[in-house]
């Protein structure tokens, strides 16, 4: 498991009909902070899970 900040166990709370709502349909997404050549929305919602 990968280390934590303040050694918390974050948790991620998910559907199995729709995890990450309409970003997972969204071809691109292009007002997100820190990626200003915008991000596809599927894989916003990866990076976001994998980093949570």
């Amino acid at each position: 498991m990968a280390e934590t900040r303040a050694d918390l166990k974050p948790l991620l709370f998910g559907s199995s009909i729709s995890v990450g709502g309409s970003l997972t349909t969204t071809t691109e997404v292009g007002n997100f902070p820190g990626l200003p050549e915008g991000v596809d929305g599927p894989v916003l919602m990866d990076d976001m899970r994998a980093q949570a």
